[in-house]
């Protein structure tokens, strides 16, 4: 999960602009990914309106929202916000992140780090994460959060419920669309095994995590008519292209079967 979270706060700290609550959330989605039979949705880097309760303003702070589901489970919905937050260094760091009764502290993403100009500011990376409930909140308006300090400095975070719809709406289509492949093609034992799969299978067995999770993400991407353009560098994954682009239209379902149903 940790590499995870650094691959997406990387999105984050090189977004060159970001949405906010005035945008159109019509193209929130930044990435789609599956792995380790889970669907994930990347948002776009967002700027949230933030209000100071006792102490001084927010600089600047920008968010994505990252949300999960198990492809066996669609209705499991959940997620976590990494974020970057500025704000003036006579503040105590924020240690946790609070929203709709639940506390839970803050996940460093990397070392905070300062500045010094006019004004001196400490900025923090980090993650924390979101349960069902909170994305089933949007439907009752925008989700708001507090960050907190030892020292009571709270700071108020909103998020358009726009935005996180989007990213909802989406995950939705994805986990239908995957669940209605894997409900078609898992292999029983009723169910005779192509030379396709048996060999990516092999082929699975003997490659790396990484690998695994690059064909899965390929071989759902390229699911309706492979894709023949050379992608992988170790032998294994090769291996599992091949043998994923000479299979007929329903091999490929049926290996699309066994590698969500994983």
């Amino acid at each position: 999960m940790f590499r995870s979270l650094v691959v997406v706060i990387s999105l984050l700290l090189g977004a060159c602009s970001s949405l906010d609550s005035d945008s159109d959330f019509s193209q929130s989605v930044e990435t789609v990914d599956y792995k380790g039979g889970q669907t994930r949705v990347v948002g776009k880097t967002y700027t949230p309106e933030t209000i100071s309760s006792n102490g001084g303003d927010i600089v600047k702070s920008q968010v994505v929202v990252v949300l999960n589901s198990k492809n066996s489970q669609p209705n499991e919905l959940a997620g976590f916000v990494n974020m970057e937050v500025t704000y003036f260094k006579s503040y105590n760091e924020f240690e946790k992140a609070s929203y709709l009764g639940r506390t839970v502290d803050l996940i460093p993403i990397k070392p905070s780090t300062s500045t010094c100009s006019e004004h001196c500011t400490t900025s923090q990376y980090f993650s924390f994460p979101i349960d069902k409930a909170a994305v089933d909140s949007i439907d009752r308006g925008d989700f708001e959060f507090e960050l907190i300090t030892n020292s009571r400095y709270e700071v108020t975070f909103t998020i358009a419920s726009g935005y996180m719809k989007a990213l909802r709406n989406e995950m939705e289509s994805q986990t239908q669309n995957t669940g209605i492949l894997a409900s078609r093609v898992i292999v029983n034992d009723n169910q005779s095994t192509s030379k396709s799969l048996e060999m990516i299978q092999y082929w699975y067995e003997r490659s790396t995590d990484q690998d695994r999770e690059k064909f899965i993400d390929w071989a759902v991407q390229n699911r309706k008519n492979g894709n023949a353009e050379e992608t992988f560098t170790s032998q294994p994954a090769q291996m599992m292209q091949y043998w994923y682009n000479t299979g007929s239209k329903e091999e490929r379902q049926q290996v699309l079967g066994w590698v969500l149903s994983l």
